[in-house]
């Protein structure tokens, strides 16, 4: 059927179709550019969980496949700002007209604000789960349905569901919590090679990218009665030691009446500020998860947060404040140190989780947040919670103690 004029240098009059390709048994949903005076001229299918592109030897060779794999091409390099991912609020300017959201709210033409959504208040936590299949809501019945690509009675989804051992009456937030960890967790082979996999092959197989993320927690929520589905867009994402955006997918949970982002890829819940969302999907059929292949973006993206705040020896950053009895904070315009006076320039990044690497070793101490401390990479790692990393770089195991023993931390200041 076709869906809308999609001019496509050089043919000006081509039209953008979607539709359902059969062979046999194997059914692909298809997106399709037709031209009127001349044919079909470009299509894009999927096949056991590929994405597959022909086209006409006249338009440009696709971009898709200048890189190794789908989502590793769209990856474009942001303006290094520290903390970005720590943010709850980000104003984007340079972007077409997008869908607005509670935590997507146009401000003006090409101009966005992000926000990170909001927690969970007591009433709304405690939320039951719908276990019983006669009284859901027909608003959330799409969002609670099996599908193909989800295999909520697979017994790989039932085993992971005993694995996961929830416990009995605990609400939405916290299965939708638990779930998150689950997923990010058992997925330690996060690689980008794979195309799109259905949720059973991924509780078979973990590994894959955000997408595989995605369909096994949407199916393991799902299978324990919190509503859920799928949004896709454009991320924010931490690469080393450099920002970039990113085409990304992630999950939406219904809590209270309102949709929640959680990203069980880095292990965000609530997910974090940075990212747009272009659509979601129930998750249906893979169609629903085709991508805009151009980055909704123009060149010029420009990028605004609130200040830093560096007082001696503390730094605020929104309504995190970060506190060191020994030394003071010092900063640039792309980067954030810590001057310590018995060890020197420590180099400070603020970031999101990462699985930890096989020498690294755990640290509790009594009133301190959790951290970790990797031997081969010289880094310290403290959980400073709501989805927030603290990472100290070049230290050896002593002063990585040091530095946990003299930090201290607040939330909500």
């Amino acid at each position: 059927m076709p869906e809308k004029p999609h001019p496509t240098d050089p043919f000006q009059d081509s039209v953008l179709y979607k539709g359902t390709l059969k062979d046999g048994a194997h059914v692909s949903q298809i997106t399709s550019w037709i031209s009127p005076t001349a044919g079909q001229i470009k299509q894009i299918s999927s096949s056991g969980g590929l994405i597959i592109i022909t086209q006409r030897k006249e338009l440009k060779p696709p971009t898709e496949f200048s890189a190794p794999a789908f989502f590793e091409w769209t990856i474009r390099k942001l303006p290094q700002i520290p903390f970005l991912s720590w943010r709850d609020e980000i104003i984007l300017s340079g972007l077409p007209d997008l869908k607005e959201t509670p935590h997507q709210k146009k401000i003006e033409h090409g101009k966005y604000l992000l926000s990170r959504a909001a927690p969970p208040d007591s009433g709304e936590a405690r939320q039951p789960p719908n276990r019983n299949a006669t009284d859901i809501d027909s608003k959330d019945a799409p969002f609670l349905a099996d599908s193909p690509l989800l295999g909520l009675n697979d017994a790989a989804i039932t085993g992971l569901i005993t694995r996961l051992n929830a416990k009995p009456g605990i609400g939405r937030w916290d299965l939708a919590c638990q779930v998150n960890t689950f997923v990010f967790n058992l997925i330690r082979n996060k690689e980008l090679e794979l195309g799109f996999a259905t949720a059973p092959e991924v509780a078979r197989n973990p590994s894959g990218d955000c997408t595989e993320h995605t369909v096994l927690a949407i199916a393991l929520l799902r299978r324990l009665g919190v509503p859920a589905r799928a949004a896709i867009g454009w991320a924010g994402l931490e690469i080393g030691s450099e920002t970039a955006l990113g085409l990304h997918s992630w999950v939406e949970v219904k809590i209270g009446g309102r949709w929640i982002p959680i990203d069980p890829t880095f292990d965000q819940a609530p997910a974090g500020a940075f990212r747009i969302v272009t659509s979601n999907s129930d998750l249906n059929s893979i169609d629903e998860l085709a991508w805009d292949l151009g980055p909704p973006l123009e060149d010029a993206l420009n990028i605004k947060t609130y200040p830093l705040k560096i007082n001696g020896e503390q730094l605020v950053i929104d309504d995190t404040a970060i506190k060191i009895s020994r030394g003071a904070w010092k900063t640039s315009d792309d980067k954030i140190w810590l001057e310590h006076p018995e060890l020197g320039q420590i180099t400070v990044n603020g970031g999101i989780r990462n699985l930890p690497m096989t020498d690294s070793k755990y640290i509790n101490f009594p009133g301190h947040p959790p951290a970790r401390f990797t031997e081969s990479i010289h880094q310290l790692a403290i959980d400073c919670g709501n989805g927030k990393w603290l990472y100290f770089e070049e230290l050896c195991e002593d002063s990585a103690l040091t530095i946990l023993r003299e930090i201290k931390f607040n939330n909500s200041i």
